[in-house]
């Protein structure tokens, strides 16, 4: 008989030490909630090793991105605990974070359509979650990567207001260029961008958007204006003729004047020839 109770006593310590432990948990819509103390960090008590193929450094995407890399945990979680699941997630810009249906490797397209003609930033994080002795849960959260991509789904538009093709009396011309409104998207700062320009099919020189273009000698120029963004370019070019020197503006006043006369004198030729003849 005390042998049975003693066996009622055991089953009914191990049935309670056994609801001790479910009863914290509880499954809602799939995810694990738990009213045991949380702990917060993002010290890498957990080391990754991630390799992302895509994208990579200097991609440039129009309506698609590929996001492809593979995930491997070099920690033995178990030392620190009941291991409760590993989670992968990736955030654009500023915008909200994503979770992935796959942890330790992925590869699905997202689509990039909603973002702006410009570059953008890409970081990935990964959290495990696991139970420690003290019956305390640690969420270790870590950014395990933060690269650049850049969207182009239409060519970025160059506006060179300065020089315009005209004739310039001076050496020195304002450079003057909109390009896509800059302000609006703020890709000027990121590694990925490239702006600058190629005077007469010189060297690239990188350049403001409003400079100064000085020593410019007498005669004809072509200016092209250069913005990389990612992979893809885009270009502007002007024209334009300048006149700084005394000499050559005294002689370019004569031949401006000299032409007109020498048209109207030509006009009258013509019709004095076509008045000759019917006469005739």
């Amino acid at each position: 008989m005390a042998n049975q109770r003693k066996s009622i006593v055991l089953a009914l310590a191990f049935l309670i030490l056994i609801a001790l432990l479910i009863m914290p948990f509880e499954i809602l819509n799939g995810q694990c909630q738990s009213t045991l103390p949380v702990i917060k960090t993002s010290a890498p008590l957990i080391t990754y090793n991630m390799t992302m193929s895509s994208p990579t450094a200097n991609t440039t995407f129009t309506n698609v991105m590929l996001l492809a890399y593979t995930l491997k945990i070099n920690s033995n979680a178990s030392i620190l605990g009941v291991p409760l699941g590993l989670s992968v997630s990736y955030r654009i810009d500023n915008c909200s974070e994503v979770y992935l249906f796959q942890d330790q490797y992925c590869y699905e397209f997202i689509d990039v359509t909603y973002l702006k003609n410009s570059i953008h930033q890409l970081a990935i994080f990964a959290q495990l979650n696991y139970l420690m002795n003290n019956g305390t849960i640690v969420e270790n959260k870590q950014e395990l990567i933060k690269t650049y991509f850049s969207v182009l789904n239409r060519p970025v538009a160059i506006n060179i207001a300065s020089p315009q093709n005209t004739i310039y009396f001076t050496n020195s011309i304002p450079l003057t260029i909109e390009i896509d409104n800059p302000s609006t998207y703020d890709y000027q700062d990121y590694p990925l961008y490239w702006q600058g320009y190629s005077l007469d099919n010189g060297t690239k020189e990188s350049q403001n958007v409003n400079d100064t273009l000085i020593d410019l000698t007498d005669g004809f120029h072509k200016l092209t204006f250069h913005v990389n963004l990612g992979n893809m370019s885009s270009t502007a070019t002007v024209s334009f003729f300048v006149v700084s020197t005394l000499s050559n503006q005294i002689l370019m006043i004569i031949v401006i004047a000299i032409i007109p006369s020498i048209t109207i004198l030509s006009i009258l030729y013509i019709k004095h020839r076509k008045t000759a003849k019917s006469s005739t």
